[in-house]
């Protein structure tokens, strides 16, 4: 993958000395990564010249921030959430389990109606 959003993740998420994986080791393929931010960084990388591969990334994010506030923050926010939710990186930080709870329930499977006898009995109606 060559565009500037996995050029980016690899240098906000090298590794950490052996405990994390890069972002280069983790199983992706080019549909997990959203290109919503590709075309803002491409102009933001051409206005100002930037070499993607020698630019120091905190450096570059600070840039990017003040130039592009709304779209670097959501950029950040959805690069951490997708790293650090990569069942790879789960797995080495809950060492070896990939889920966050043993019984993960993704929310569409909640039967929310179960919760309304516990907020009738705690919203005050006696």
């Amino acid at each position: 993958m060559s565009n500037y959003t996995f050029k980016i993740y690899k240098k906000m998420f090298p590794g950490n000395n052996y405990v994390l994986p890069s972002i280069d080791e983790l199983d992706i393929d080019g549909d997990t990564i959203s290109y919503e931010y590709e075309d803002i960084l491409s102009a933001f990388v051409s206005e100002y010249s930037l070499d993607v591969d020698e630019i120091e990334i905190n450096e570059f994010l600070k840039l990017f921030k003040k130039n592009y506030y709304t779209q670097a923050n959501g950029f950040i926010s959805d690069a951490i959430d997708f790293y650090f939710s990569h069942p790879q990186v789960i797995s080495v930080l809950q060492q070896g389990r990939v889920t966050l709870f043993p019984n993960y329930r993704a929310l569409p499977e909640i039967d929310y109606d179960l919760l309304i006898p516990v907020m009738e009995l705690y919203s005050g109606d006696e």
